[in-house]
């Protein structure tokens, strides 16, 4: 009665006006209003419950914590770590040492986790991950607002389990509800990962930005499409696709890639060329290519020996990943090596027409046919000067084929004004723009 403090040495109930805490051992302090409980004790009061090894509480400021095994829940909210602080007054919550928050479907990990409940903002200090089905974000820095919008920084990895795909960057921009990442970095440059049927393709560009676009068709049916946009000097490697562009756009439903300006696929020894160049995939494999304005493709035979076609439109089509027929429409134009039954060199024939249909066999043009007007001429292979034999618009462009992940993530120059900002989207205003970004692209 002298220190006005309670002792507990047996299993004891306190009630407040608010709470009940149950616990084996541990004071209470009448004048400062504070209070250490022992004993695997617990808190309860009409929203929450906590356990731990020991529990603190301080009745004036608010604040409790839970130290060791400890466990904090409040409908739908639900954390575990070494030790939480909470604060009543100010509804914000510390998790140390193996973190886990759970806030309806979101699922967060961290060694250090701060929650704002009056926000809804999460924030992780140090490596952390937020499960946010389908997505998984890693990252070593991560601000994550209950409106949707989370700030990742420092080795980030956002993955879609749904769809197997990764993104991996320096910094990040999400937002859950509108499946938007936009992807940047310093170092090297951002790049996406994809797997399917055991072969991976890695996609890398200067910026990244996937999003879901709701689309919705004649009889009023929607459909989500996941889109993605990638732009300045985009690269992809796969085991037997090479391709580069300005930039990309991809969308899911069609499987369909397009790249812009001065765009090259390379598949095999063929090389693709044109002012845009549609690629179509199929179960992850090379199903169609289609190369709009001044579509040029080169099929290297010997170091200096090429077969050349161009026009104003070709269609490529491919059959268990190999070259199948060609469809070249408008001006068309080839240069192709003719060969006997021993495969050996005969001649080159040259011809000009309106529509050129071909045919191939084990990468070999097995059947050609020409319509409207053609003019074709053979050239004895004995008077071929290969170098010479050149199209107007030819350009062999091997040395900017992709050959690796290393290589296809280096900058080629260095990002304009030395790096990227640190990104900050507190603000009402920030966030506006990048749901008008999203709906701009």
């Amino acid at each position: 009665t002298g220190l006005n403090r309670a002792i507990f040495i047996a299993p004891t109930e306190v009630v407040s006006d608010s709470a009940q805490i149950y616990c084996t051992g541990g004071f209470y302090d009448f004048q400062q209003k504070k209070a250490k409980f022992l004993g695997d004790p617990q808190y309860i009061n009409s929203k929450t419950e906590a356990t731990a090894d020991s529990i603190f509480y301080d009745q004036i400021s608010g604040e409790v914590r839970l130290m060791g095994q400890a466990y904090y829940k409040e409908d739908p909210k639900i954390a575990n770590a070494d030790v939480i602080y909470y604060n009543e007054k100010s509804k914000s919550a510390e998790l140390i040492g193996d973190g886990v928050f759970v806030n309806k479907e979101t699922v967060v990990n961290g060694d250090h986790i701060k929650y704002d409940q009056a926000s809804g903002n999460v924030k992780i200090e140090g490596k952390g991950l937020i499960s946010d089905a389908p997505n998984i974000i890693e990252a070593e820095s991560i601000d994550y607002m209950e409106d949707g919008f989370g700030v990742l920084r420092g080795n980030v990895i956002w993955s879609d389990t749904s769809a197997q795909t990764r993104v991996i960057c320096e910094h990040a921009i999400y937002n859950k509800e509108l499946q938007y990442v936009k992807a940047m970095s310093e170092i090297n440059r951002p790049y996406m990962e994809t797997v399917s049927e055991g072969d991976t393709m890695f996609l890398a560009a200067d910026t990244l930005i996937s999003y879901n676009e709701i689309v919705i068709d004649s009889l009023n049916v929607s459909d989500t499409i996941k889109i993605l946009k990638a732009y300045n000097d985009v690269r992809i490697l796969k085991s037997n696709l090479q391709a580069i562009g300005d930039s990309l756009h991809f969308n899911d439903r069609d499987s369909l890639f397009t790249l812009f300006e001065d765009p090259f696929v390379w598949s095999d020894s063929t090389q693709f060329s044109g002012d845009t160049i549609d690629m179509y995939l199929k179960n992850s494999t090379l199903d169609r290519i289609h190369a709009k304005g001044n579509g040029l493709i080169l099929n290297q035979i010997e170091s200096e020996y090429f077969n050349q076609i161009k026009g104003r439109d070709i269609e490529v089509f491919f059959a268990a990943d190999t070259l199948d027929q060609m469809l070249v429409e408008g001006n068309a134009e080839a240069y192709y090596y003719m060969l006997d039954k021993f495969d050996a060199f005969i001649g080159v024939n040259t011809t000009i027409c309106s529509k050129i249909h071909f045919k191939f066999s084990e990468k070999q043009i097995r059947d050609i046919r020409f319509y409207e007007s053609p003019t074709s001429k053979m050239i004895p292979i004995q008077e071929v000067n290969p170098i010479a034999l050149r199209l107007s618009n030819f350009f062999w462009n091997e040395k900017s084929k992709p050959l690796s992940l290393e290589e296809i993530v280096q900058w080629r120059t260095a990002p304009i004004g030395g790096g990227i900002p640190l990104i900050n989207i507190d603000s009402t205003e920030q966030k506006k723009e990048i749901i008008d970004d999203q709906k701009k692209h």
